[in-house]
């Protein structure tokens, strides 16, 4: 026997505050809330069992509603790390990782928010593909240093020069024989 069925035998539907009331929470003969919005229109809530009104608009909650509100705000919060705490220096793939190391762990500890730990590994990324292009541009002028001018530039003559691997004697022969 399914829960269901135990709730009301021959029912495939659970018992809710709106089916109670003789329908489902859209259906037109659904109780709703007395109340009204801050707007002037009514609530569309259900009502709590026993009441002609919902949580937030029932006057004898006041003092429930009124924790709930300042729990809601406190919880909302993220938590972050003091302001007065240095910044991090970030210039290696070293730092990035120590970075991430040390915010998994204030995460682990409760120490800052997961949502803020999330910021921190995404801008880590950004940083390493950062680093990892400063790199490579310092290994290209480095590899241009060394040979001075690509070949085929169209600077100082390179046209007239063959291509390293290319023999003056192999192109004659190729013009001749043609």
């Amino acid at each position: 026997m399914s829960v269901n069925e135990r709730r009301r035998p021959g029912s495939t539907e659970p018992d809710t505050q709106a089916r109670k009331a003789g329908g489902g929470a859209n259906s037109p003969t659904a109780r709703a809330c007395v109340g009204t919005s801050p707007s002037g229109k009514p609530c569309r809530a259900t009502p709590q069992t026993g009441s002609d009104f919902c949580f937030l608009h029932d006057p004898d909650k006041a003092d429930e509603q009124r924790r709930a509100r300042q729990a809601g705000g406190n919880t909302r919060a993220a938590k972050v790390l003091d302001a007065e705490t240095p910044a991090k220096h970030i210039q290696t793939v070293a730092d990035v990782k120590g970075l991430l190391s040390e915010t998994i762990h204030q995460v682990r500890t409760g120490a800052i928010d997961p949502k803020v730990a999330n910021c921190v590994g995404y801008l880590s990324g950004i940083l390493l593909k950062a680093i990892e292009v400063g790199d490579i541009e310092e290994r290209l002028s480095a590899m241009e240093a060394v040979v001075g001018r690509s070949p085929r530039t169209g600077l100082a003559g390179d046209f007239d020069r063959p291509l390293p691997g290319e023999d003056d004697d192999t192109n004659e022969h190729k013009e001749d024989a043609a």
